[in-house]
């Protein structure tokens, strides 16, 4: 946890919250479950294109890559997945508590 930088992500859920804030001003929706959805939508982009850049032939393609490489993309992704879950989940149950 010494290399993890926490300013991104912060600042990733503040603007989503705050667009979403500012949708819900102009429309019906909920200003929390439109910025939920947005940052999953958000995240599942940087999931996918962090996968595809990874592949041969990708940005990030190392035919030469170490097992540590790997073993940090694969805890990387494992975190990604696990916020990315937390984020629709919290989205489900903010649609759920504001019927």
């Amino acid at each position: 946890m010494d290399n993890i930088d926490i300013k991104s992500p912060v600042l990733l859920i503040v603007i989503c919250l705050s667009i979403g804030g500012v949708i819900g001003f102009f429309t019906d929706l909920n200003w929390l479950t439109t910025g939920l959805v947005l940052l999953a939508i958000l995240l599942l982009n940087g999931l996918m294109m962090s996968t595809e850049d990874r592949q041969k032939g990708g940005f990030d393609y190392d035919e030469n890559e170490s097992q540590k490489s790997k073993v940090s993309f694969r805890r990387a992704y494992l975190i990604q997945i696990s916020f990315l879950s937390l984020v629709i989940l919290c989205a489900i149950i903010s649609v759920w508590s504001h019927q």
